[in-house]
């Protein structure tokens, strides 16, 4: 399922392997469980959303929360009492190999935690996605790999669920 599907609005840039979306989500909405092809960084930068793995597993996330998927993972997701926005990096499995070859690992699991560094590389990337020109995908190449380091890194998101 394309990642934007049940959003009121969608803005993307591919930038060499990744794709990097801005969605928002109706408050509300609810999306039914579906898998994505490409391997998934969300972070929550309004509202909130709930993600439901296959196993039953559930996760909240509320702004300034990191969520990785591999590909293929079932979930679903639904949107709390007021529109969500999110920012969706997907890798495709070469960028998983080169850019991203430092933090490949961090999307071979569902991970999940609370990080505001995470989020204030995710709102400059909706800055990005918001006014778009030549420089854009260069931009946006270079943050979401500083970003997956970061999060990655010991200390940071210490509390992984």
């Amino acid at each position: 399922m394309p990642v934007g599907s049940g959003s009121a609005r969608d803005r993307a840039v591919r930038a060499g392997g990744l794709t990097l979306f801005d969605l928002v989500f109706p408050a509300g909405c609810q999306i039914a469980p579906h898998a994505h092809e490409f391997a998934t960084v969300a972070v929550t930068l309004t509202g909130s959303l709930m993600t439901v793995l296959a196993s039953g597993r559930r996760y909240q996330s509320p702004a300034n929360t990191l969520m990785t998927m591999p590909p293929g993972e079932v979930h679903g997701n639904a949107v709390g009492a007021a529109e969500a926005r999110i920012i969706v990096i997907q890798a495709a499995p070469a960028a998983l190999e080169t850019d991203l070859r430092c933090c490949a690992h961090l999307l071979e699991d569902v991970r999940h935690c609370r990080d505001h560094r995470a989020g204030a590389l995710a709102w400059s990337v909706a800055q990005e996605l918001a006014a778009p020109d030549a420089i854009t995908p260069l931009m946006l190449a270079a943050s979401p790999g500083r970003g997956a380091r970061r999060s990655g890194r010991a200390g940071s998101c210490a509390a992984w669920s």
